[in-house]
């Protein structure tokens, strides 16, 4: 074989090989272009950075509308990055929402942040009676849902507490308001003297001046109504006891005797005394004009 064919015969392989070669290349870029289509239709991946970009966002924001949120705060425990126990129950809650209502919850979070479990010892109210599992799922389920679940008072009572416990402010002033609003819707009722007796103990002093002056107006008619109980009037200690009668009878423009000085009983008017227990000397002899003044 000459060196011409040779040449030719080399060029002719060339030509082949660049064929091939091109077709090789086309086909890559054919196969980078769709890949990137396919990227491209993707949703985009999110950015955990602190600079988020405005395709993310709006991505974020289109799956935050299709998602259907539902609250869970007991059961499973879904999320949940603490849990209280009391008694023999477990409610599994969340850090944030509880440090962000309760001063208690944020300072024991604050000085053991990896507190995960928290066990509750056994509670009364302030009126010594037990805090049930009951009262305090309405507790908990109050922060989380911003209603009060509770159907008898002496539950609120204990939810109050709680709420007084934990150190849960806008809890708080919802109760005054709530308990105020109770004293002037159900002015005869005997836990008027439950609500004053709140007041007094937790500090309410927006409303305790108010909640007595209602009270003292209608303490004949509470006293004297068929369903009465004295039990919270006995809780009541006697100087507020004392503040009740005299603006009652000042209310009814009732004159208070005039009495010798050693029938002063602790410093307070003998009548009023007398209505409140203290029998002293002869206090005692005026009980029955005392009767008969409230009458």
């Amino acid at each position: 074989m000459s060196c011409l064919s040779i040449v030719l015969v080399y060029n002719m392989l060339l030509r082949q090989l660049g064929v091939s070669v091109s077709f090789l290349k086309t086909r890559n870029r054919a196969s980078a272009a769709m890949e990137k289509e396919v990227i491209a239709n993707e949703e985009p991946a999110i950015n955990l950075s602190l600079e988020v970009s405005e395709s993310n966002y709006e991505w974020i924001t289109k799956k935050k509308q299709k998602l259907t949120l539902k609250l869970v705060y007991f059961e499973p425990e879904f999320c949940s990055d603490v849990s209280v126990d009391y008694d023999d129950t477990r409610f599994h809650l969340h850090k944030s929402i509880l440090a962000k209502d309760s001063i208690y919850f944020k300072t024991l979070f604050q000085e053991d942040k990896a507190s995960h479990e928290i066990q509750l010892p056994p509670f009364q109210d302030i009126f010594t009676q037990p805090i049930t599992l009951k009262s305090l799922h309405s507790f908990f389920n109050l922060i989380y849902q911003r209603e009060c679940d509770c159907t008898e008072r002496e539950d609120v009572y204990a939810v109050i507490h709680l709420s007084h416990y934990f150190q849960v402010g806008w809890m708080e002033r919802y109760f005054q308001n709530n308990s105020l609003s109770f004293v002037k819707d159900k002015p005869l009722h005997s836990n008027n003297f439950a609500e004053l007796y709140m007041a007094i103990a937790y500090h309410w002093d927006a409303v305790r001046d108010q909640m007595s002056t209602l009270i003292s107006a209608k303490l004949d008619g509470i006293r004297n109504s068929a369903q009465y109980n004295d039990k919270y009037w006995k809780m009541l200690d006697w100087m507020w006891k004392e503040k009740l009668f005299d603006c009652a009878l000042r209310t009814a423009h009732r004159e208070v005797p005039t009495k010798p000085e050693h029938w002063v009983v602790k410093g307070t008017d003998c009548i009023i005394a007398c209505k409140c227990g203290f029998k002293s000397g002869k206090a005692v002899e005026i009980l029955a004009h005392v009767d008969q003044i409230l009458k």
